[in-house]
């Protein structure tokens, strides 16, 4: 999905620098019809590789390209980037400031490893652009996503609604609900991530295209570079006790300064992972290498 909506972000921002196509790679079956496919395509060209094409990527397909004069970017979203050691990239393209500095980090202790870490944010859903959310006179709470990744236990989940949702394609579907929710959850269960992995502040950013707050733990990685240290709905705890607290204080204080000043943080959010900002960090990356 991200490889899809990308593209149509960036595009009306660098169409009059660069075409911009997505084009399908053959499977990791066969590294013979990829390096065939490989010889096939126009020199000097710049690849994007999605996580889903890097995980079937054959080393000698990215040496063809090369060979060719094509700038090589991966882009892995939250996968490992420790796993595309064996391959070459110009570009390690980051979709978190945090992923940024776990990859800042690890070249400077390994040189030899390839690709130049770059920022290019995650957002929202591309479907989200124009959406207008309904007036509400008082706060209403949502969790929207996979419930099994939020920490919704002892209760939790009995102060708001859940909207469930596990694919893209189910998106288009559950939009005029968002439109009824002022607050957004965001708290996630806490995983052991690989060391070269982070996950983007999606459901932040969600939030922000609705024109709604967020509760998040502040531990999660990047809520603090986005909402900052003092945003006044962040939980510090992991108790039940403290997330109840907090819920309680987000919906009393509607209408008030914390609540005005967390809209405010929000719509700032928004402006940074919107299809512009996305367009510029692209350009900016591609202009390291004297492109564009």
């Amino acid at each position: 999905m991200r490889c899809f909506q990308l593209s149509a972000m960036i595009r009306p921002y660098l169409e009059d620098r660069f075409d911009i196509d997505l084009l399908e790679m053959p499977d990791g079956n066969s590294p013979f019809k990829q390096v065939l496919w490989a010889r096939r395509q126009a020199p000097s060209t710049i690849f994007v590789f999605s996580k889903a094409a890097i995980n079937k990527l054959f080393a000698s397909t990215v040496w063809w390209l090369r060979q060719r004069g094509s700038l090589i970017c991966f882009d892995q979203v939250d996968n490992d980037h420790g796993s595309t050691s064996r391959l070459y990239a110009d570009i390690q393209f980051c979709s978190s400031y945090a992923q940024l500095e776990k990859l800042r980090h690890h070249k400077r202790q390994n040189p030899r490893y390839k690709g130049e870490p770059m920022l290019l944010l995650h957002s929202y859903d591309l479907r989200l652009e124009n959406f207008t959310p309904r007036k509400l006179d008082h706060a209403r709470m949502v969790y929207f996503g996979d419930p099994r990744n939020a920490k919704l236990e002892a209760g939790i989940e009995k102060t708001m609604d859940v909207i469930e949702i596990s694919e893209s394609d189910e998106m288009q579907a559950v939009l005029p609900r968002l439109a009824g929710y002022n607050l957004h959850y965001c708290i996630r269960n806490q995983d052991i991530a690989a060391p070269l992995s982070s996950k983007p502040f999606t459901k932040g950013f969600t939030a922000a295209a609705c024109g709604a707050n967020v509760i998040a733990h502040r531990r999660t990685e990047d809520v603090e570079e986005f909402l900052g240290s003092d945003y006044p709905f962040l939980v510090d705890g992991d108790t039940p006790d403290e997330v109840f607290s907090m819920i309680e204080r987000a919906k009393h204080s509607y209408g008030d300064a914390d609540w005005l000043r967390a809209q405010s943080i929000m719509q700032s959010v928004k402006t940074r992972v919107s299809p512009k900002a996305l367009a510029q960090q692209m350009s900016t990356a591609l202009k390291e290498f004297g492109i564009g």
